[in-house]
């Protein structure tokens, strides 16, 4: 399932946008994920919608950061090349 595979984060209020900006602004801590990235959730997406021809094919990520990071982190959990 989608959910098991990524870190529920929490919000947190940034006081300091709030007060910049006159209204209550909070910040989702996804620098919790596994990768320290919000890239997780589409990677694993991405890769839990492929099909099974697609998967023997393996992905590519044409990063060397966050973006690289979390299809290979999900590829691997998920048993993708």
């Amino acid at each position: 399932n989608f959910q098991s595979g990524i870190v529920r984060t929490n919000c947190r209020r940034s006081r300091s946008l709030s007060h910049l900006t006159g209204s209550e602004v909070y910040l989702k801590m996804e620098v919790n994920q596994d990768t320290g990235s919000f890239k997780e959730r589409g990677a694993r997406f991405a890769l839990m919608n492929l099909t099974e021809e697609e998967k023997k094919h393996g992905v590519y990520a044409a990063s060397a950061g966050n973006h690289a990071l979390a299809p290979s982190l999900h590829s691997k959990r998920l048993g993708t090349q």
